[in-house]
This record gives structure tokens, sequence and C-alpha cells, in this order.
């Protein structure tokens, strides 16, 4: 769950690059962008590695190949955490992040083919924010339910 929060906000920066490059405004098609997976001229700025952070194409790519990583990643845990009966306490916790998540690529794809309307793009913002309260209080669920070493009295004191 660790590994998948750090994933998530890795997804988070590069949002915000999308967001600051307004990298939405361009291939604007969704899963193809302009007709292929992977982005045209995605590697045209020399050193190659400035495309991941500066290139519209590419910095676009990331952010949906990302959120696809991210949207399988949610659903395995779903059923991870279904299968599990000593997990089942958190089976809402699963399903809540994963619903979220799988929400929140959807208003990723809305926000692109709708040519970033604003009102999406805000919304596709804030439930990113919602993603991570719901994540680091499920990360607290899972802490507060580990059992803790029983510390002796220490006498005289």
């Amino acid at each position: 769950l660790l590994g998948f929060g750090a994933l998530l906000m890795i997804q988070i920066f590069w949002g915000a690059l999308v967001a600051g490059l307004n990298a939405g405004f361009v291939f604007n098609t969704f899963p193809f962008m302009n007709g292929g997976l992977l982005p045209p001229k995605g590697w045209s700025q020399d050193p190659w590695i400035i495309n991941f952070f500066e290139n519209l194409a590419t910095v676009q790519w990331v952010h949906r190949v990302l959120a696809t990583v991210l949207l399988i990643g949610a659903i395995r845990f779903v059923v991870k955490v279904r299968r599990d009966p000593g997990l089942a306490r958190f089976h809402r916790w699963s399903v809540a992040l994963s619903g979220l998540i799988v929400l929140q690529y959807g208003l990723g794809i809305t926000t692109l083919l709708t040519h970033v309307k604003t009102a999406i793009g805000v919304t596709h913002q804030a439930v990113a924010l919602l993603i991570v309260g719901v994540l680091l209080t499920f990360l607290h669920q899972i802490r507060q339910s580990q059992p803790r070493p029983v510390v002796p009295a220490v006498e005289g004191v």
C-alpha cells in the first residue's frame, strides 16, 4: 500500500505538470494520441530526459500511463483484500479507495475529451485530493489495527 501511495504521489505530480503546461489541450483523444499509443514527437527534445518534463505530448502520455497502472493496481488490490480473510476488515476501505481511482480515471478521460472543460478539470483535481485523504485514513486504520507491544511498567517511577 505504501508503494501504491508513492505511485499516487508521482501521478499527482505529473498531473500538476499536465495542468501547468496546459498539456491537456493537446491530443484530446483516448486511448490513442494522434492515432498511436505513443506520443508523436514524444522524444524530440534534447537531452531526451527533458521530454518527461517539458514536452507536452510526453508529459500527457506519462500521466496516462501512470493512471492506467494505478487503475490496474487498484482493481488488483480490491481482489487481494477480498480474497484474504485476514484483511476482511479493510474491504470497505479498499473498495472506497479503488472506487475513487476508477472515478478519477473516468474524470481524467472526460477532462481530456472535453478539451479541459473547467468544471470537469477542477473536479478531477479535487478528487485527487480526496484520494490522498482516503489513502492516508486507510493507512492510519491499518496502523491502528496492528497489535502494539506491551511495555512493562518501571517500578519506582
